[in-house]
């Protein structure tokens, strides 16, 4: 019966030691990731990889991917320390006027009332400033510094995959697939379906190529499966710390039982899904403990993890500390919001980019050319919008609560199904 149904079956895969039938993939968040952990994480995962370089392949669409994506991942961490730094002193200097404040309300009209109280809000103050300072000089500090936001590790890993991305394909192979995952996505046949909602009308345009990006994973699948055809092939292992991927795997069963029969069917070869912890530990056997703080759970790990900000904890120092955690969490609110609003202008920026390609070296009729022009102007105007937003949000940043940065973020839903709505008519236009 196992052999009738090996889809259903979990196989080992050497992962310490493998041979050359063993192909090791890894995702583009799991590239990605790599500016997204502490120093001497990153030299750790990199010399695994420098030492199973012989098994590694990139997927031509996970590697451009990676390359569209990296400089906004690099962006994030810049000045996160300066910024925080920068509210904490805010939030400080806030907190003390508050103390003040509530004193002053106390109904005592005497000169050495005012004298002691003036005295008392001086020393607290000084208090507070010192312990604050002490908490940048020692353990904030430890924490950011075990995070390097400067070193750009794109050479060495580029010297690891020299070599290892496969090749693109051509724009007919890329439309006939698009058309293939119509179907499939239909019928929730993986991967790639549950990119449907939230990237329809989204499209990737580079070297002549245009990618709608609600197909991103199903053309990513096919270049695996072309890879592993090649006849000394018998396992491949994909690498990633996507936890949103249900159309991949099974939450701590592993890889769905149709991608395994699919790649049994097409190039006789096992599939593993495992995440960068996983991957890690079969890698290195001295290696014990996780070293990533990535959501993902597969039949060989139970880590769960929320990547969006470093947490203090300050709960047991009192309201003041209190106050700094909440400003803590202001502060990444702020970034999420800043990196949403960036995106968008990036999304709407290739909706631009393909109207401006298509009108220039692509024939069409009179009435399809002037929605092409209401298309980008329209366009146009919605980058116009988005640009302000973040300008406000980077303007405002100290005096937006969480509240403003939810209300803000109502707007540009707005805008963003404008442009989901755009794209999904540019699409329209140009494939039908």
């Amino acid at each position: 019966m196992k052999n009738e149904f090996k889809e259903f079956y979990t196989s080992k895969v050497e992962i310490s030691n493998p041979d050359k039938t063993t192909l090791i993939v890894l995702d583009t968040n799991v590239l990605l990731n790599i500016y997204r952990i502490s120093k001497s994480t990153r030299k750790d995962f990199l010399d695994i990889l420098e030492g199973l370089k012989d098994n590694l392949f990139i997927p031509y669409q996970i590697g451009l991917e990676y390359h569209l994506d990296r400089q906004s991942v690099l962006s994030e961490f810049k000045t996160v320390k300066d910024d925080l730094f920068g509210r904490l002193g805010e939030q400080t200097a806030t907190f003390i006027n508050r103390i003040e404040n509530e004193i002053s309300q106390v109904s005592i009209k005497s000169t050495d009332y005012t004298n002691k109280r003036k005295e008392v809000v001086k020393i607290i103050k000084e208090k507070v400033d010192s312990l604050l300072n002490e908490l940048k000089d020692t353990e904030l500090t430890e924490l950011f510094d075990l995070f390097d936001a400067e070193t750009d590790e794109s050479d060495r890993l580029s010297e690891i995959l020299n070599g290892k991305v496969g090749p693109s394909y051509m724009q007919d192979e890329i439309e006939k697939i698009q058309e293939e995952g119509k179907k499939r996505y239909a019928n929730e046949i993986p991967p790639g379906y549950a990119d449907k909602k939230k990237k329809t009308g989204q499209l990737t345009c580079y070297n002549d190529l245009i990618i709608q990006k609600e197909y991103g994973d199903l053309i990513s699948w096919f270049q695996i499966l072309d890879k592993a055809k090649e006849k000394e092939i018998s396992a491949v292992v994909f690498v990633t710390d996507d936890s949103a991927k249900g159309d991949w795997y099974y939450e701590k069963k592993g890889a769905r039982a149709e991608l395994k029969k699919e790649m049994l069917v097409k190039s006789n070869a096992e599939l593993v899904i495992i995440g960068s912890n996983s991957f890690i530990k079969q890698a290195n056997s001295e290696q014990n403990l996780d070293l990533m703080d990535f959501e993902f759970a597969d039949e060989n790990s139970n880590e769960y993890f929320d990547d969006d900000s470093f947490e203090i904890d300050m709960e047991g120092s009192g309201a003041y500390f209190a106050k700094l955690k909440n400003e803590t969490e202001r502060i990444s609110e702020y970034h999420k919001l800043k990196r949403h609003l960036l995106n968008l202008e990036e999304d709407i920026s290739e909706v631009i980019k393909s109207i401006d390609y298509h009108e220039k070296n692509i024939g069409m009729a009179d009435k399809s050319r002037i929605q092409l022009q209401e298309y980008s102007f329209v366009s146009h105007d919605i980058r116009s919008q988005l640009v302000k937003k973040c300008n406000f949000l980077e303007n405002n940043s100290n005096l937006l609560t969480i509240k403003d940065f939810n209300g803000i973020r109502e707007e540009i839903e707005v805008l963003s199904t404008d442009i989901g709505l755009i794209k999904s008519s540019l699409v329209s236009l140009i494939y039908l």
